[in-house]
């Protein structure tokens, strides 16, 4: 994964331009776990959308997996991003009148595999993620942690090599969030998946290989932490 000087503006009004990227130049090894840390407003979601192709940057370069997906037409961007790309968010996002494994097997489904081979998918990864005898749990039968690895299950499905995280463990207590994280770097080092993780958790960014520093749509350093108050500061 790289970037190349990304830039993205957005107009508020004629007169006003958000600058929340100023050229962010980024490359993350294939098999790595990368934390991207800073204070609220630096850009970080932002960052994360255009490496996952829900966004066009205004300016700059992508490459993924060895592909530029600015040139990809809407319908090929779609199905590049189904194989290849994973999301976790916060919010985990679950359809709530879904089962856990028919949330799972949803972007199979989209990928056109056969609902019988999706459902077994599905199966195979909740009981991966510890949740074997949840399989037909709604959403909200489950608690926070629970339905946060259903998410991590759902990002699985279609094997992609590329899992992108925004706050995974923002809503979780610091118990279910050590549990999380064990998780994700249990995939990470077992699967070779590449994990880049959007997080203000300074337990969160310990876990990973590498910690990225973003500030006014900079990057503004490496391998340190970011406390409560937003401020960089070196690993213990």
């Amino acid at each position: 994964m790289e970037a190349e000087d990304l830039r993205k503006e957005y107009r508020r009004s004629p007169a006003q331009v958000v600058h929340a990227l100023n050229g962010v130049t980024l490359s993350v090894a294939e098999g790595s776990m990368v934390a991207i840390v800073g204070p609220s407003g630096s850009g970080k979601s932002t960052l994360l959308h255009l490496l996952g192709c829900l966004d066009r940057p205004t300016a700059g370069r992508i490459r993924l997996l060895g592909e530029d997906p600015s040139r990809l037409p809407p319908g090929s961007l779609s199905d590049f991003r189904n194989r290849n790309l994973g999301f976790i968010f916060q919010q985990h996002y679950l359809i709530p009148t879904l089962t856990a494994w028919e949330n799972v097997a949803l972007p199979l489904r989209y990928a056109r595999v056969g609902p019988a081979a999706a459902r077994r998918r599905a199966r195979d990864l909740l009981a991966e993620v510890g949740l074997a005898e949840r399989l037909n749990h709604r959403p909200g039968e489950l608690s926070g942690g629970q339905q946060q690895r259903v998410a991590i299950a759902r990002a699985l499905a279609c094997d992609p090599p590329l899992i992108l995280a925004d706050e995974p463990t923002g809503e979780l207590d610091s118990t279910t969030t050590g549990q999380v994280m064990i998780l994700l770097r249990r995939l990470n080092r077992e699967s070779g998946r590449t994990f880049l993780i959007v997080t203000h958790n300074p337990e969160v960014a310990r876990a990973c290989d590498r910690c990225v520093i973003l500030r006014d749509g900079r990057v503004v350093g490496e391998e340190g932490l970011v406390t409560a108050a937003g401020a960089a500061s070196p690993d213990p």
